[in-house]
């Protein structure tokens, strides 16, 4: 009789942020979104001393999960280059002749570019102004966010609403600094009841923070499922 031998597949498992580079056709997990990835093949060319700019042909880039090797010299974001959007733009060219070598993750299955995930649960203080809800997520992946939301607090007041929030330096008021990002904060509608408590967003080490104003004296339960986006 033939022996059966079953194998288990491992797959390298993380956070969305710190997800690690995968080698080719080796599997991640995002376990807080669950999201799976797979390693591509490196890409590689030779620059030619002028370009500062290159372009992958992917949906999403997430800083973390992308290793760039310059003449065989790894580089990180945010200290020779930068990432904007799906474009890795240098500060100044690297040099003529170099090798370039990109490795980075593709999501395997992507649906309108968006992150669904199961109904969450905050719980707001009374008398506060710009309080954290707890709520946050990094800006690399996700520079929009449509959240549908209810409330009711101890005196059983009820709420329900709709934010929209965008990340964009052109949204109003301008930013004293033209290269500061500021975020956009919209409840559609106005929402429906009242509740006494108002939303807006902060950001900070590039991480977007919904915070929360309490004009009562109640506690809240907040009640929310976010869908995040990359608009690119």
């Amino acid at each position: 009789m033939a022996e059966t031998i079953i194998a288990k597949i491992q797959v390298r498992r993380g956070e969305l942020d710190d997800l690690p580079v995968l080698d080719e056709g080796e599997f991640g997990y995002a376990v807080d979104h669950r999201r799976l990835f797979i390693g591509n093949t490196p890409l590689e060319f030779v620059t030619d001393g002028l370009s500062t700019r290159f372009t992958i042909s992917d949906k999403s880039l997430i800083p973390g999960q992308m290793k760039i090797l310059v003449d065989g010299v790894e580089e990180a974001p945010g200290i020779n280059f930068n990432l904007d959007k799906t474009d890795i733009v240098w500060d100044t060219p690297p040099p003529a002749g170099v090798l370039v070598t990109i490795t980075y993750n593709t999501e395997l299955s992507v649906i309108n570019n968006s992150i669904n995930p199961t109904m969450e649960m905050a719980q707001l203080q009374g008398n506060v102004t710009n309080r954290d809800t707890g709520l946050n997520w990094n800006i690399a992946n996700g520079n929009s966010a449509i959240l549908n939301y209810s409330i009711v607090n101890t005196a059983g007041d009820m709420h329900i609403g709709i934010l929209k929030l965008i990340t964009n330096a052109n949204i109003l008021p301008t930013p004293v600094n033209a290269n500061d990002i500021i975020v956009g904060v919209t409840d559609i509608g106005g929402g429906m009841g009242s509740a006494g408590i108002t939303f807006d967003a902060r950001i900070e080490n590039n991480r977007v923070h919904l915070t929360y104003t309490n004009s009562t004296e109640y506690h809240a339960n907040f009640y929310y499922n976010i869908q995040l986006w990359n608009t690119i």
